[in-house]
């Protein structure tokens, strides 16, 4: 079984109801978007039983991901993790071939953190990510600049009267 199969197999298990640190947590999101909401609409003031469903299940699914996240450490995307769980209560395959196949639909990507850094310190390609090819170009394929240079503030030509204007002001502010 991937890795990653079991980090959403043990977060579809999770009993969050017994929870009580998830469901203190859980409090305060709705609280927090309650006070989000009420500021937005203060003709249309709502309490936790004025959520509507959609907006609840969606709170309470981030929620969930967040803290199990940060109980377990594991990584979790919930895109994924949707994917996974329609072929997972479907039943009518494996669940280990229709994740395999749902990796070949879509671009190669792994959530799972210590996967990622397994990969990169065995110097194996991570998936999703494009390979650019070390290419040297030859600098005599370049173009050649054919502007004069600027010159430079005090390269510019000077005034007439040369250095006479010059030491002129150079003595005044001697004098000074």
């Amino acid at each position: 079984m991937d890795p990653q199969e079991k980090v959403y197999e043990a977060f579809y298990h999770y009993d969050f109801n017994s929870d009580e640190g998830y469901k203190q947590g859980l409090q305060q999101v709705y609280e927090q978007y309650i006070d989000m909401h009420n500021q937005q609409n203060p003709t249309e003031q709502i309490t936790v039983d004025g959520i509507d469903k959609s907006a609840k299940s969606i709170l309470s699914l981030q929620a969930k991901v967040f803290f199990f996240c940060q109980k377990t450490g594991d990584i979790l995307s919930l895109d994924d993790y949707e994917v996974w769980k329609s072929k997972y209560e479907s039943h009518s395959r494996p669940v280990t071939d229709t994740v395999t196949e749902t990796a070949a639909e879509a671009p190669p990507y792994s959530s799972n953190y210590e996967h990622l850094v397994n990969l990169i310190m065995n110097n194996q390609p991570v998936p999703g990510i494009k390979q650019i090819p070390n290419v040297v170009l030859d600098p005599s394929t370049g173009s050649k600049h054919v502007l004069k240079e600027r010159k430079k503030p005090w390269e510019v030509a000077e005034p007439t009267g040369g250095e006479e204007a010059v030491n002129e002001t150079t003595s005044t502010e001697e004098a000074v």
